[in-house]
């Protein structure tokens, strides 16, 4: 039986050999080297580069596959690939006729390739804690770099309203709410490693980086990284002691009360008086991407054509995912990243249903800090990671 049992170990981790590792680096390269180049060539196409050979080299050796063997994970691989190709078409379109649409292309193209990828790798306990490790290395490297700016007062990268966050920190990101966007969701994965992994050292890793990463949260003063960390933690309280009096129907019920006090808020007309009272620009933000949106709501605009038709950023991880890709692929990203979370059994060990119902309803308010999440890889790397945990599936063998 043990020996069984190794053997299909050693065949999950087989699966993809190396082309998982490389994927590792890629993560690293896209995630940190979109605005730095090595030899004229951006980091972030050395790293693609690097894993299109890998993939390569496994397809050679047999040792290739795309599709998970877990049918809700294969699911979301196939939305992944509609909304990539039908993005492709918008991008197509939009070049045709005169706009620029390339760049959103192309990061839409990083985006898919890195969760289609993940979903697929993270097929074994070890492999969910290899990508966890990569976002350790990620922040690590990003840690560096603030205190490298702290002690030095420079920064890697040019920053906009210089005379206003000059002091603060950005590591390699040249916005603000960009970088604490990596960091809140970045200590949410150390989480999840601190209750995945049974080394001590490990766990002790995870916590360290997380307390040197939520102090640089700190230093750059984003309102959104503190709300989302607390609001995190305060929902998966709720969430698992409700689990303890509801049992399965705690997350549904939470979730209902949710939708239907946000219903109440808008059919009351408070949502956008709350929204005006904390921070009116973004009101008006927001108010001029839905109105834009209404008028092409089914279909969308295209790869970041919303911000570059209003000459801002939409500030908000659904507006901006409605407003590009229209109705029903929207209607997908809300199922996959909503819906399926509060509905995860895994078969770990640990009991994470009540973590990953706090992941998904934090997601959104994150989303309102980030300028442009199609930018932001750390938003479909943590969407990848948690959601194959959550339905990760360990083989009977008998």
């Amino acid at each position: 039986m043990k020996l069984t049992k190794s053997f299909h170990y050693e065949q999950l981790n087989r699966i993809n050999l190396y082309s998982s590792i490389a994927l590792c680096i890629m993560m690293i390269c896209i995630e940190l080297g979109n605005k730095h180049s090595i030899l004229g060539v951006r980091l972030s196409y050395w790293g693609c580069l690097l894993f299109i050979v890998a993939l390569i080299i496994d397809g050679v050796l047999g040792n290739l596959r795309f599709f998970s063997k877990q049918q809700p994970v294969r699911n979301l691989q196939v939305f992944l690939l509609v909304w990539l190709s039908y993005g492709v078409i918008q991008a197509v379109i939009e070049i045709l006729l005169g706009n620029d649409s390339l760049d959103g292309m192309i990061l839409l193209c990083l985006n898919v390739i890195v969760a289609f990828f993940l979903l697929v790798n993270c097929n074994s306990q070890r492999r969910i804690i290899r990508y966890i490790d990569t976002v350790s290395i990620i922040l690590l490297i990003c840690i560096l770099i603030s205190i490298w700016e702290i002690r030095t007062g420079n920064h890697l990268v040019e920053i906009a309203n210089y005379e206003k966050y000059h002091m603060l920190v950005f590591a390699t990101f040249y916005n603000q709410n960009d970088y604490c966007t990596l960091l809140c969701l970045g200590i949410i994965l150390q989480i999840l490693g601190v209750k995945l992994t049974s080394n001590k050292i490990k766990k002790c890793f995870y916590i360290i980086i997380s307390v040197l990463a939520g102090y640089m949260a700190y230093r750059t003063e984003s309102r959104a990284s503190y709300i989302c960390l607390v609001l995190f933690f305060a929902l998966w309280i709720i969430c698992a002691c409700g689990q303890k009096l509801l049992k399965q129907y705690a997350g549904i019920l939470l979730l209902v009360l949710g939708i239907g006090c946000f219903v109440f808020l808008g059919l009351a007309g408070k949502i956008g008086s709350l929204i005006y009272m904390i921070d009116p620009d973004r009101f008006k933000i927001y108010s001029e991407h839905i109105a834009l949106i209404g008028s092409n709501f089914m279909f969308g605009y295209g790869p970041m054509m919303l911000a570059e038709i209003t000459g801002n950023a939409p500030h908000n991880l659904y507006i901006e995912f409605w407003g590009d890709f229209g109705l029903i692929l929207f209607s997908g990203f809300v199922y996959f990243t909503l819906f399926k979370f509060v509905k995860a059994k895994s078969d770990l060990r640990v009991n994470l249903n009540p973590f990953f119902f706090a992941f998904a309803l934090m997601l959104p308010i994150l989303g309102c800090s980030s300028s442009n999440i199609q930018r932001i890889r750390i938003f479909w790397i943590s969407i990848s990671i948690c959601y194959a945990t959550a339905f990760f599936k360990e083989k009977r063998l008998h």
